[in-house]
């Protein structure tokens, strides 16, 4: 239950988590009872663009997989990094993948033979010249998954506090009875990819000048962001982070 693993993250001891409808959990700490809201970012979207960033990164993985299984084959490129620059978040598509790679393929292997590292003359591979606007092969001295230049999951830390805000929002319009509840948390979650939480980092997040102007202003005591596949939080008013740095 992720509201019980980010409790434990930030060592918050409890006497009982009940399960309710609204809120999501009633917390009893002694005789104190918390009402605790669980809840998460919708799917973010791609700057300047309608692509959903899980599914860009999705894609990404799925070319990623698809090529290595081909690089694993070819023993010219093995001990070998390849980076793709491509021109922007817009991928092969599944028609356009085999051919994709098997252009890819010739371009590092041509570029091993010369003793080259980088290239940008593409005209001849019309399947990457689409996508591609520079490639990169080196050495390496371990077995390195071939990477891209974009990276749809890191987000700027004003749109990572929007995430958390209108998260927050769907949430902090609840009013429960004040004379049984003495506090209102709300846990926001955050997953792999498309991390919508951003840098947990205490001095980042009590600079974010515009969330915490707006938590001000809501009904809420305790806000946990809650990186739950590394297992990390950041306790708002205070901002400390779990486990310590």
């Amino acid at each position: 239950m992720l509201a019980k693993r980010a409790l434990r993250c930030i060592h918050q001891r409890y006497d009982q988590l009940i399960p309710c409808e609204s809120p999501d959990f009633e917390l009893v700490i002694q005789d104190q009872h918390t009402a605790l809201e669980l809840t998460e970012p919708i799917p973010l979207s791609v700057k300047n663009s309608n692509l959903n960033r899980r599914d860009v990164e999705h894609g990404w993985r799925i070319i990623q997989r698809a090529l290595m299984q081909r690089v694993d084959e070819e023993p010219v490129l093995h001990g070998r990094y390849g980076r793709l620059y491509f021109h922007r978040l817009k991928m092969p598509t599944r028609k356009e993948l085999a051919r994709f790679i098997d252009e890819l393929l010739d371009l590092s292997k041509m570029l091993v033979r010369n003793d080259e590292e980088e290239t940008s003359n593409l005209v001849h591979y019309p399947i990457l010249n689409q996508y591609l606007h520079r490639f990169k092969i080196k050495k390496a001295n371990a077995y390195i998954f071939w990477e891209w230049n974009q990276n749809a999951n890191t987000i700027p830390r004003d749109e990572a506090d929007d995430n958390v805000r209108k998260a927050v929002e769907r949430k902090a319009l609840h009013r429960y009875d004040s004379t049984h509840f003495t506090e209102t948390w709300i846990i926001v979650t955050g997953g792999f990819l498309a991390q919508p939480l951003g840098l947990l980092v205490p001095g980042i997040l009590r600079g974010s000048k515009h969330l915490n102007q707006y938590l001000e202003t809501t009904k809420i005591d305790k806000l946990i962001l809650y990186d739950y596949p590394y297992d990390r939080a950041a306790v708002w008013p205070t901002w400390n982070v779990f486990p310590h740095p």
